[in-house]
């Protein structure tokens, strides 16, 4: 993996030279290279061929043990105990917005599980299996984004992207019932369902703000799949109420 790292443009830009610098895709740009770039009116650009020999930071190949950090490119021996991976030997703070949604995306996984409990004990075990499915996205989602791969598109209790928005914007007409304002009558159940529903649209706000680039969102992937968990949540929230999983 290649960083670029203040010290780099330091290196590179003296007064009077030009000020673009272009580098391939791949590239990481540490914060402070960002700042210094702006300061000095350096222009990074991106390209499929690199004008400039950018320095490659090492990666974990099961034999280094020096941990290097994206945000510096400082480099350690043993890692900071205020630092946690985040590619490979590759380290960042754990305030790291990228280390908080992953942190978020946990949180959310237990969430549904505490959900599919409580349709173990009502015996729905139709709803612990849409949960089930709800569960393993999540799972594709995080290992997605720590690999740095394409997460898929969502196929969820039998439904594409699609379907399952047409679906929870039309409630009354596929479930015959009117879109629920939640209250605490509606019992136990449907109670956890609805916070899953907000647990999973505090993690879309995340997964956006830690994703935010200048040029739109590099993971937009991930807070459209948020996205449409979020309408899942809401979907078996109504079928709850409508009796889809009457036993």
């Amino acid at each position: 993996m290649k960083v670029m790292t203040e010290a780099n443009l330091r290196k590179r830009f003296n007064d009077g030279e030009k000020r673009k610098i272009i580098i391939d895709s791949e590239t990481l740009i540490t914060p402070a290279a960002k700042d210094f770039a702006s300061e000095n009116k350096i222009s990074i650009e991106t390209a499929n061929e690199v004008e400039y020999e950018i320095e490659e930071m090492p990666v974990s190949r099961g034999c280094s043990s020096e941990y290097i950090s994206i945000e510096t490119g400082e480099t350690f021996d043993e890692k900071p105990e205020d630092m946690t991976h985040l590619y490979g030997m590759n380290i960042v703070k754990k305030t790291n917005k990228q280390i908080v949604f992953r942190g978020k995306l946990d949180s959310l996984q237990a969430k549904i599980i505490e959900s599919q409990l409580v349709a173990y004990r009502g015996k729905h075990e139709k709803l612990i299996d849409d949960l089930e499915e709800m569960l393993q996205f999540t799972r594709e989602m995080l290992s997605a984004e720590v690999k740095g791969t394409p997460l898929g598109e969502a196929y969820i209790m039998g439904m594409y992207a699609e379907k399952i928005r047409y679906v929870s914007h039309n409630i009354k007409a596929v479930y015959g019932i009117p879109h629920p304002t939640p209250n605490y009558k509606m019992g136990e159940l449907c109670i956890s369902l609805n916070t899953l529903r907000t647990v999973i649209r505090e993690t879309e706000l995340i997964a956006a703000e830690a994703f935010d680039m200048e040029d739109g969102n590099s993971r937009i992937d991930i807070v459209k799949g948020l996205n449409r968990l979020s309408s899942c949540s809401y979907i078996l929230l109504c079928r709850v109420l409508a009796g889809y999983y009457k036993n």
